[in-house]
């Protein structure tokens, strides 16, 4: 199993943000792990759920977040038989977000 991801809209609905807000997070700051319906960008699906950002990094971006929002149980821990052992690896560099 690959990695998975949180819809845009519970990802909106999570963390209090606007849709317009996190369009255009998804766009520029969270384009490496952002998941979009059509290849121009214009209808956003997901991020990818390993690498949400932490209410920190929202702040940091000047973003005020709810306080329930965190990300950790937002994030899927299915597994199968054949994943025990791997670890995934994005070629993206995402730390930047996963502090």
């Amino acid at each position: 199993m690959g990695p998975q991801s949180l819809r845009f809209e519970d990802f909106c609905r999570s963390t209090g943000l606007d849709h317009a807000t996190v369009e255009n997070l998804m766009r520029n700051e969270l384009l490496d792990i952002s998941l979009w319906r059509d290849k121009e960008h214009t209808r956003p699906f997901g991020i990818f759920d390993d690498v949400l950002p932490t209410p920190e990094a929202l702040a940091a971006m000047g973003l005020s977040v709810r306080a329930e929002y965190e990300p950790e149980s937002l994030r899927s821990d299915e597994q199968t038989d054949d994943d025990a052992g791997k670890a995934w690896v994005r070629p993206w560099r995402h730390a930047r977000y996963c502090r």
